[in-house]
C-alpha cells in the first residue's frame, strides 16, 4: 500500500517537480538548522538559541536510536521500481527529516505564542507557514523515494513530542550553561564509536560525526562567548540584517574552504563542524561586537525613542 502511494507520486514526476523537492527537502537538513540557529543567536536572543540547538540535537539522537532499532528498508531499497533521487544512508523508519523539521517549526511556534509581544495576525501566520513546511518536507520525502509514509508521520510527531518536552523540561533547569559542560566529554567519547573507521575514507557515518562536532562546537563556544565577548544582540534592523547576511555568507564560505582544504575522511567532518559550530557561536560574535564598537553602534529601544521624542517635544515647546 505505502509503495503505491510512492509510486502514484512519482508517476506525476517532472523536471520542475524534481528539482522543486530537492530544494525543498533541505528545510529538513542539518544546513536549515545551522540557517536558523545562527540568526536566532545573532539576532534574536542568545539564551533561546541555546535551548532551540538542544531541542534540535535531541530530536535527532532520538530519532536516529529509533532507526538503529527498526532497521526499515528505504523505499527505493524494497521496490527497484521507486526512483532514488538521493542516497540516503541509514534506515527508513522514522523520517529524519521530518522530525527535524516538526521539532524546528514547532519549537519556534512555542517561542511566538510565549511572546506577548506578538500580535495575532503574526500568531496566524506562523502557524500557517510552520504547518506548510512540515506538511511540504514530508511529502518532499515520499515524492523523492526516500521514505514511506508512516515514516514521515512518525518523523513528524517525533519532532513534535521532542519541543514540547524538552520546552518543559528546560523549566526545571536552573542553569542550563553549566550543565552543558557535562555534555561534552560524552560527545568526544561517541567519536570512538567507529574507531576502525576514523581514519578512513568510509563516510557511512559521516552525519552522526558532524553531530558531534556541532554539539560540542556549540556548547564550548557559546559558552567561551558568555564570559568572554558578551555581545549585546539587540540592534536596529540594519545591523541586524547584516549580522545576518554578513554572518551567513561567510559561514557558507568558511565551509566551502574546509570542505576543499580538509582531506574527505570521516574525522575530519567532526573537524569542520567544530569549526564552523565555534565560528558561529564565538568567532563571528567576537567580530560584531567589534565591528560595533568602532563604528559606535548603539541599540536604542522604540519605547526609548519615544520616550526621548517626547522629551524634545516639550523642550522645543517650553523655548517657544
Amino acid at each position: 500500500m505505502e509503495l503505491t502511494i510512492i509510486k502514484v507520486l512519482q508517476s506525476g514526476a517532472n523536471k520542475f517537480l524534481d528539482d522543486f523537492f530537492l530544494f525543498v527537502t533541505d528545510m529538513g537538513d542539518v544546513v536549515f538548522f545551522i540557517a536558523v540557529f545562527s540568526i536566532l543567536f545573532w539576532a534574536y536572543n542568545k539564551d533561546y538559541a541555546f535551548r532551540f540547538s538542544y531541542y534540535y540535537l535531541i530530536c535527532y539522537g532520538l530519532n536516529s536510536i529509533i532507526k538503529s532499532i527498526f532497521d526499515r528498508p528505504r523505499p527505493w531499497q524494497a521496490d527497484s521500481q521507486v526512483v532514488n533521487y538521493t542516497n540516503s544512508s541509514q534506515s527508513s523508519f522514522p523520517s529524519g527529516h521530518s522530525a527535524s523539521i516538526s521539532v524546528i517549526t514547532t519549537s519556534l511556534l512555542l517561542e511566538q505564542y510565549s511572546n506577548k509581544n506578538a500580535k495575532k495576525w503574526q500568531k496566524i501566520v506562523g502557524t500557517i507557514v510552520g504547518v506548510l513546511a512540515c506538511l511540504i518536507v514530508a511529502f518532499s520525502r515520499m515524492y523523492l523515494g526516500q521514505h514511506f509514509l508512516t515514516d514521515v508521520i512518525a518523523g513528524l510527531f517525533i519532532g513534535l513530542f521532542v519541543a514540547f518536552f524538552a520546552r518543559e523540561i528546560f523549566r526545571y533547569i536552573k542553569d542550563i550553561y553549566k550543565i552543558s559542560w557535562y555534555i561534552v566529554p560524552i560527545a568526544f567519547g561517541l567519536l570512538f564509536l567507529y574507531t576502525t573507521e576514523m581514519f578512513t575514507h568510509n563516510l557511512s557515518h559521516a552525519k552522526v560525526y558532524s553531530y558531534i562536532g556541532l554539539i560540542t562546537s556549540i556548547i564550548i563556544g557559546i559558552n567561551l562567548e558568555r564570559k568572554f565577548v558578551r555581545f549585546d544582540v539587540k540592534a536596529n534592523g540594519l545591523f541586524n540584517i547584516f549580522k545576518v547576511v554578513f554572518g551567513l555568507l561567510s559561514t557558507y564560505a568558511l565551509y566551502r574552504l574546509l570542505d576543499w582544504i580538509l582531506p574527505n575522511i570521516l574525522i575530519f567532518k567532526f573537524i569542520t563542524a567544530f569549526i564552523v559550530g565555534f565560528y558561529i557561536t564565538f568567532g563571528i560574535m567576537a567580530f560584531f561586537k567589534y565591528f560595533s564598537n568602532k563604528l559606535q553602534i548603539v541599540y536604542v529601544p522604540p519605547v526609548a525613542k519615544e520616550k526621548k521624542i517626547g522629551e524634545d517635544n516639550k523642550k522645543r515647546k517650553a523655548n517657544i
